[in-house]
């Protein structure tokens, strides 16, 4: 193979990997995303269970 045979391969190796990182990084965001909500509906349940716990200590 020629050198600009060559560079080319290695330029769309590089042009894949880069799309392959970004389709991670926006996994990552989205799972990221994901564990935010759940932690909010978390703390929500908490909140209601210590509603409903005070009303057994009065």
């Amino acid at each position: 193979a020629t050198a600009a045979e060559e560079q080319s391969q290695v330029a769309q190796d590089i042009d894949r990997n880069i799309t392959n990182v970004s389709g991670l990084s926006e996994q990552a965001h989205e799972g990221t995303a994901a564990v935010l909500s759940a932690n909010q509906r978390v703390k929500e349940h908490m909140a209601g269970l210590r509603v409903v716990l005070g009303r057994f200590r009065t």
